[in-house]
């Protein structure tokens, strides 16, 4: 949990630290100079002085260009002959913060602290010294000194009051953190920084309902700031408590009636909530929570002074279950109300983005692509519209479509492993293995963090290699493959058929091949269509097409599976 604004942070500490160099840069240490000033000593100023002085100003200069060893020499021997110098001591700790010795930044800050006790960033050094070894009590009880100190202008003196808090956080203290925040808060009257670090400390102790306390006694000491009233509504909605979001909507549409969240909320205020229980939607005419709900959304989509953002927001939730395809109402449901999204914003690409989606989810892929180049038409840069679109034109079998969508997206986006992966796929399915090889290498590269990807693409490498008739490197990719995934049913039944029709390893392919369909007891589609795959290739054409069959009334979704069943035949 972080506490602190680093921007304001980092600025006000950079700024109050120049400022400091520029003190000891004009004055030289003053625990030296004091010693010149001293009104019984002669007003010349001895040789030896001067050239400690000298000295001083030199590892200065060394400071400011970098050479902090040659800085740190000329320092130390300074604090040798003049052990009261405590900017000397100060710029040492500094130092060795910086080389990263962290044992002599904290000794010499506390040299620089023991010499002038009052010098309120030397005690900061200190503590964020203690902070960075990880000695957090150390740093809290410097912090409450400098805090009881008080001597800070306001913005400062917050920061500081944060600091203690975050420390008190970190060594298991949320409730002592609380106190020091609230000690504050009575001293600057309530704030949006001390609230937000109130709340995440409340959500540290998993007391949500104090955290959202906290807002709403932001959101009612400002009730003219419409930002803090969202974040109560949100908070209290997160919450389940549905009828306090709602006075807060309510308060933002008095000062905004074109407030395109609190219209949302409002407008959904009756809807049936999917989380109700059946009971709540008997009068629905489909009986069903979602569709209903998703159904009285229909009035407030089709208006356009409403934002999209908020519209795909409210039906966001539903999208994994409408994937699912199991609830074919729900999927109606969507795609009609993508329908009014692109209809009331015909040109945001976000439209076209949901209604593909919902298309997809109806069963209807070609649509689906149609809407999703007229997204990539008006915004390139949408990333999972180019992932979707390469998925839909691999299930259509639109391989000449598909090279060109992976390389485009490859261009655009060059750290994305599965635009290589697609690439290499639809290279292999051109019968370009060259090329393929190139990207699937790629792929694999690029996917090390991402095991089911990696797994994908050495599969998809292993079948490239195979159909080139490099079996030796065929056979040690997919060995490769279920070395990362022993149990894959994916890489089993590939690799089975990469082997079937091979001499001496008919056993092998049969033996992989009845493994992958028993580790998923029939029920992956994928695997189903392999196994057909399998069996063709054995001589069993008949029983090929009956699983191939099975893969459709499991959910396989593709032209080619489609043609292998209405053609009888194999084909890749």
């Amino acid at each position: 949990m972080n506490f602190l604004s680093d921007s304001i942070t980092h600025r006000t500490l950079c700024k109050r630290f120049r400022h400091l160099q520029s003190v000891l840069l004009c004055a030289i240490p003053l625990s030296i100079s004091a010693q010149i000033t001293n009104q019984a000593q002669a007003a010349r100023i001895s040789e030896a002085e001067v050239q400690l002085q000298e000295k001083y100003m030199g590892a200065v200069v060394q400071q400011q260009i970098g050479k902090l060893d040659g800085a740190a020499k000329l320092f130390n021997e300074v604090l040798e002959k003049n052990p009261k110098c405590d900017g000397c001591a100060f710029q040492l700790s500094r130092l060795y913060d910086k080389m990263g010795d962290n044992q002599r930044a904290i000794d010499f800050a506390k040299k620089a602290v023991a010499i002038d006790v009052k010098n309120k960033w030397y005690q900061i050094q200190l503590a964020e010294t203690y902070e960075k070894i990880g000695k957090d009590r150390e740093a809290i009880d410097v912090y409450k000194t400098i805090v009881e100190k008080n001597d800070f202008e306001m913005d400062f003196s917050e920061e500081m009051y944060f600091r203690l808090a975050h420390a008190h956080v970190r060594v298991n203290e949320p409730s002592k953190a609380i106190k020091v925040l609230e000690d504050l808060e009575k001293k600057t009257g309530i704030n949006e920084d001390i609230t937000d670090k109130k709340r995440l400390t409340y959500e540290v102790m998993n007391d949500l309902k104090k955290a959202a306390g906290e807002l709403k006694k932001l959101a009612d000491a400002y009730p003219q700031v419409i930002e803090y009233q969202h974040q109560a509504a949100e908070y209290f909605l997160k919450l389940g408590d549905k009828a306090t979001a709602m006075t807060y909507y309510e308060r933002i549409l008095k000062r905004d009636p074109n407030d395109s969240k609190a219209r949302m909320a409002l407008a959904v205020k009756q809807a049936p909530s999917p989380t109700e229980s059946s009971r709540t939607v008997s009068n629905a005419s489909n009986g069903n929570a979602d569709v209903a709900f998703l159904n009285s959304l229909r009035d407030v989509f089709q208006k356009p002074e409403i934002k999209i953002d908020e519209k795909i927001k409210a039906i966001l939730p539903y999208v994994n279950k409408i994937a699912e395809g199991k609830d074919k109402q729900l999927a109606t449901a969507g795609l009609q109300l993508a329908e009014i999204v692109e209809r009331a914003h015909p040109t945001d690409a976000k439209s076209y983005s949901l209604l593909g989606d919902m298309l997809y989810h109806n069963g209807r892929a070609t649509e689906a692509l149609a809407k999703y180049k007229k997204c990539l038409e008006l915004n390139k840069s949408i990333y999972a519209v180019w992932e979707q679109k390469m998925y839909t034109e691999e299930e259509l079998g639109l391989y000449d479509d598909l090279l060109k969508t992976s390389e485009e997206a490859a261009d655009l986006f060059p750290n994305q492993a599965i635009a290589f992966y697609f690439n290499g796929l639809a290279n292999e399915r051109k019968g370009k293995y060259e090329a393929a090889v190139s990207s699937l290498e790629q792929a694999i590269l690029m996917s090390a963090k991402k095991p089911p990807l990696k797994l994908d693409a050495l599969v998809e490498l292993g079948i490239t290699y195979s159909k080139s008739k490099n079996y030796t490197q065929s056979d040690k990719t997919f060995e490769d493959a279920l070395k990362l995934n022993a149990k894959s049913p994916i890489a089993m039944i590939r690799y089975a058929n990469a082997l079937v029709g091979r001499e001496g390893l008919g056993e092998k392919a049969k033996q992989m091949a009845d493994e992958a369909l028993k580790l998923t007891a029939e029920s992956d589609p994928s695997v189903l269509e392999g196994f057909g795959d399998y069996l063709f290739k054995s001589g069993e054409k008949q029983k090929a097409v009956q699983y191939w069959q099975k893969a459709k009334e499991r959910g396989a979704k593709s032209a080619v599976l489609d043609k292998k069943i209405t053609e009888k035949l194999f084909v890749e």
